[in-house]
């Protein structure tokens, strides 16, 4: 039963430790570290830009994910605007109302939220335990998620665990999210990929509501892929 669940959290939205392995994606400007035994899953989304997961996965549902969006209402902010910008307008209300249409949501209780400074930017933080039910299933997950703003582009950074085995895959998160930067020098000529969001002379709409609903975006695919399992 143990493991049914934890397949269930493959993507699920919604980190001493040793390291393994560098990733860098120059389209959605990012470079992170995932620890040693824990690998990058193919994934057709997409809405994420990067999907890992932990050795431990069958017995823990440990795993992690990223979402880039692009901002061009902000692009030419400077990173204490956007920042300003951000902070002001994603509020905790703001994050529960993004993910409580999230397939088989039963309650969600946010146990941390704030600011904490990462490489001389800040980084919103929230760790939250959510009781969930899938097919009659029901059970904890502790889900930790961090937003990076950076002048256009909001980045989600996702990890969620079965909550009984959240020690067990807590020292590794740390570590993920830890290392995670926004690389904007790794775009070369500045391209982005697709049609980027454009929010015109309203960057305060973009920066808040767009991560609000970055949110919902790692949350629902998770739990569209859960669906199908």
């Amino acid at each position: 039963m143990l493991r049914s669940i934890a397949c269930l959290l493959t993507l699920f939205v919604l980190g001493p430790t040793a390291f393994g392995a560098d990733i860098s994606d120059a389209k959605n400007d990012f470079r992170v570290t995932i620890p040693e035994g824990w690998t990058s899953e193919t994934q057709t989304d997409s809405t994420l830009a990067l999907v890992v997961s932990s050795p431990r996965k069958a017995e823990t549902g440990g795993n992690c994910n990223v979402v880039a969006e692009a901002i061009d209402g902000t692009r030419a902010l400077s990173q204490s605007e956007v920042e300003k910008l951000f902070l002001a307008d994603f509020k905790e209300d703001d994050w529960k109302a993004a993910i409580g249409n999230m397939k088989g949501l039963k309650s969600t209780t946010i146990e941390k939220w704030g600011e904490r400074a990462q490489r001389g930017r800040k980084v919103l933080f929230i760790k939250a335990t959510l009781l969930v039910d899938f097919d009659g299933v029901e059970f904890t997950l502790a889900q930790l998620q961090d937003f990076h703003v950076i002048p256009g582009r909001v980045y989600a950074v996702t990890c969620a665990v079965l909550a009984a085995g959240y020690d067990r895959e807590a020292s590794d998160f740390e570590a993920i999210m830890a290392s995670f930067v926004p690389a904007p020098e790794l775009t070369i000529a500045a391209v982005q990929p697709g049609a980027p969001l454009s929010f015109g002379s309203n960057p305060r709409f973009a920066a808040g509501q767009r991560a609000t609903s970055m949110a919902g975006i790692a949350i629902e695919a998770s739990a569209a892929r859960a669906g199908r399992r």
